[in-house]
C-alpha cells in the first residue's frame, strides 16, 4: 500500500480534520473505480497511445479553434 502524506494546520479543528480526510478518501475511492471501469470498457480496444496522442492533439486544435480552449 502507498501512502500519501498531506501537511494541514495544526490549528485546524478535530472534525474538519475528519472531514478533509474522509473527503480524500472518497476522492481516491471514486477515482480508483473510473480506472477500472475504463479498463474494463477499453480492454479490447486496438487503439494505440501513439493514436490517442494524436486524437488529443486534435481535439485540442478544434476547440482551441472553436475559442473553447
Amino acid at each position: 500500500m502507498k501512502t500519501i502524506t498531506i501537511m494541514i494546520p495544526d490549528d485546524i479543528d478535530e472534525e474538519t480534520f475528519k472531514r478533509i480526510v474522509e473527503g480524500i478518501a472518497r476522492r481516491l475511492i471514486i477515482s480508483k473505480r473510473r480506472l477500472e471501469e475504463l479498463n474494463k470498457i477499453l480492454k479490447n480496444s486496438e487503439l494505440t497511445d501513439e493514436d490517442a496522442i494524436e486524437l488529443g492533439r486534435l481535439v485540442k486544435k478544434r476547440a482551441r479553434e472553436k475559442g473553447w480552449y
